[in-house]
């Protein structure tokens, strides 16, 4: 007991915030600011670094294609500095002193300044996958590495390490794991008539450590918002002196509604929506997209908008239920090609059948692992009703479109491969007329694989 007191005392007294407090830089020329990281074990940590170099060559472009997750100890090796054994290491191949665990292969580039300073500023995103594949290996710290080619100091490489510590969602970096936007139907779209009041969008926000969460509200008309592929509330990719780009309004005709200032804690999840008295816009008939735009913490991955379409007249798009006949609900399957079963529905040109896999609802646990009260921000019933696997266009990890007289479907071989043995997902049927538009849907059905 006293030995694991000393131990945890020595773990809060390390680590304060989103990084390590007493870590020193790494060494070598290249530096990674902050070069120590609090990571979440069940969600994605989504944060920036900064590279930073000086004494280089003015001029210089250094380029990095790619970043490396590796355990084991990235600075040892034989090449004489620790930069240059971190140059060797770093590799998406194993070596002798180190194991990848994940690649990133974003590019970073910097340009090297007329005093020999280059900086960077790269929007990581740290999976789940990379911190379990850590925790497979029982290791509590990884690292991330980054090796800019043209670029020498003294003869030394320009490679750098960020030290990254598990822990769970409560004491990780300040940072947002995942957004999703839906109305009160639970799906990303919506349709209503014109003069509809209350019109209530929310957005579901999982999310790492504590701090202040400012964020705007906005809309635009759809075919102005330039939001097809989603807005990115990402800060820029080059060093630029400022904290981020979201301190000014977003690219496109969007608006603002309302502001966000709210303090979250305990890293785990924080239902928002628009406050009473600032209504979305249906006066007008037309298609509009709502955004939820990240000010602090940035957010450096794409949100989808929800979008909801104004009608005129009184017989608005209807959506008729689709029962489901198999699998029954909550069934344990055997990890076999099994069929899906359905009843036909009126004003449908094709069926879609979407399977979305579920996540886990608690972590693995290891010696020194901080937990968290809440351990999964996905952990209620809930949880395949919303989100972004709603709307016409989201697709499952199994996604499959079926003519309109047919009502069953079985499970391919290669389909089946995409499932794990042990996992629990959900399933869904939903009919789109010829105009893509969703006319009729069957509830959320789970079912679990039997583990082999």
């Amino acid at each position: 007991m006293t030995r694991w007191l000393a131990g945890s005392l020595a773990l809060v007294l390390c680590w304060t915030g989103s990084a390590w407090a007493q870590v020193p830089p790494a060494p070598g020329p290249l530096q990674a600011v902050p070069n120590g990281l609090n990571v979440s074990v069940l969600r994605p940590t989504a944060l920036n670094v900064k590279w930073v170099i000086s004494g280089a060559t003015p001029g210089v472009t250094g380029t990095s294609t790619s970043g490396h997750f590796v355990s084991g100890n990235p600075t040892v090796g034989t090449s004489g500095t620790a930069a240059g054994n971190i140059a060797q290491n770093c590799l998406s191949t194993n070596t002798a002193n180190t194991r990848n665990i994940g690649t990133n292969s974003s590019t970073v580039a910097m340009v090297i300044a007329a005093n020999g300073v280059g900086r960077a500023v790269e929007n990581l995103i740290i999976s789940s996958t990379v911190t379990q594949k850590a925790l497979a290996q029982r290791v509590e710290t990884f690292f991330y590495c980054r090796n800019f080619s043209n670029i020498t100091v003294g003869g030394t490489p320009a490679a750098a390490t960020v030290t990254c510590k598990q822990g769970s969602s409560a004491y990780a970096a300040f940072s947002i794991g995942r957004v999703e936007l839906y109305f009160e139907n639970r799906r990303r779209e919506i349709t209503v008539r014109t003069g509809t009041p209350n019109l209530k969008v929310l957005a579901d926000v999982a999310y790492n450590g504590s701090g202040l969460l400012r964020a705007v509200w906005e809309v635009a008309e759809a075919q102005f918002s330039g939001a097809e592929t989603g807005t990115v509330s990402a800060p820029p990719s080059r060093f630029t002196g400022q904290s981020d780009q979201n301190l000014s309004a977003s690219a496109g005709n969007f608006r603002t509604l309302a502001v966000i200032n709210q303090f979250v804690s305990y890293g785990d999840r924080v239902l928002l929506t628009l406050p009473g008295g600032v209504p979305l816009p249906t006066t007008a008939p037309g298609a509009y997209d709502v955004n939820l735009r990240f000010v602090e913490p940035p957010v450096p991955f794409a949100i989808p908008v929800a979008r909801y379409f104004v009608q005129s007249g009184d017989h608005p798009l209807r959506t008729s239920l689709i029962g489901t006949q198999m699998p029954l609900d909550n069934a344990v399957l055997a990890p076999r090609p099994f069929d899906f079963r359905w009843d036909g529905a009126p004003g449908v040109s094709v069926y879609r059948l979407d399977v979305y896999p579920q996540e886990v609802p608690s972590g693995p646990s290891l010696p020194g692992l901080i937990q968290s009260p809440a351990m999964s921000p996905t952990s209620d019933s809930n949880v395949f009703n919303r989100g972004p696997r709603e709307g016409a266009g989201a697709r499952g990890v199994v996604s499959v479109e079926i003519p309109a007289q047919v009502t069953s479907f079985t499970l391919r071989p290669s389909q089946l491969a995409k499932l794990v043995p042990g996992g629990s997902y959900a399933w869904r049927i939903r009919g789109l007329d010829q105009k893509s538009n969703i006319v009729a849907e069957s509830p959320m059905r789970q079912f679990t694989l039997q583990a082999r």
